[in-house]
């Protein structure tokens, strides 16, 4: 009843502005619950990996009369390996050569 007639227009034309906005934010981006941020349980995801490995070489030792290992004396050329490396396949490359 005491408001002036500007204040009026002044709320109805802020009224009339945010729902223009809610309108066009709704034609913009017609999915209420997307959002445009990166998943992060797919991005910093942990890939890294032990290797095994041995140290020596694979061939005929003389004490034990028969092919061993070299580094650990293990008598099967297809096991683990005696010892290990975390290779990070998501490492930066730091290697740089000038071909």
């Amino acid at each position: 009843p005491n408001a002036s007639e500007e204040r009026l227009q002044a709320v109805a034309n802020r009224l009339v502005d945010e729902k223009l906005l809610a309108d066009e934010k709704l034609r913009r981006y017609p999915i209420p619950g997307e959002s445009f941020k990166p998943n992060l349980a797919m991005t910093s995801r942990d890939r890294r990996y032990k290797e095994h490995f041995h140290a020596g070489k694979w061939c005929f030792s003389e004490i034990e009369q028969r092919f061993c290992w070299s580094c650990c004396l293990n008598f099967k050329e297809e096991s683990a390996g005696c010892e290990s490396r975390v290779v990070n396949p998501d490492a930066w490359c730091t290697l740089w050569s000038s071909n």
